[in-house]
């Protein structure tokens, strides 16, 4: 299951699925010609591995996941170059 999560950064609109299956997140925002280092996006792309790990496993109900998804995209928002 993918999800798509939508975040203003800097009055720039871009797009991040963030679901088990989704591409990594480097790969995303280049698409999109959001810039990220690859050292923050590593860093993002485990976090929400193990969102995404927790949830699988049932450790996250899906409202937990996705909110810490929601949290993620926040905090990756005010990152973005």
């Amino acid at each position: 299951m993918t999800r798509k999560e939508t975040a203003n950064a800097r009055r720039v609109q871009w797009v991040l699925e963030t679901g088990a299956l989704a591409k990594p997140i480097s790969e995303q925002l280049i698409a999109q010609e959001v810039g990220l280092s690859d050292v923050k996006a590593k860093h993002f792309q485990r976090d929400l591995d193990a969102i995404n790990r927790l949830r699988i496993r049932g450790w996250l109900t899906d409202r937990q996941a996705q909110g810490a998804r929601n949290r993620l995209c926040h905090a990756l928002a005010k990152v973005v170059e």
